[in-house]
């Protein structure tokens, strides 16, 4: 299992974004924890959603 982000740019258009894996980490996340079945795909949308927005600010500093 691997955890990683990937950017990417279709040239000549507006069109950019990322791609998130976290399986290693979202796997160790519920490994500590008994949560709730439904509150499962929540948190992994969450630990997605730091994820990009740790990296989108990380490459925006100076």
């Amino acid at each position: 299992m691997s955890d990683q982000i990937q950017r990417f740019l279709f040239d000549d258009t507006n069109v950019r974004g990322e791609i998130v894996q976290l399986q290693a980490a979202y796997a160790e996340v519920l490994a500590r924890h008994d949560y709730p079945r439904r509150f499962r795909a929540s948190l992994g949308e969450l630990l997605s959603a730091v994820a990009l927005l740790t990296e989108t600010s990380s490459s925006m500093a100076p």
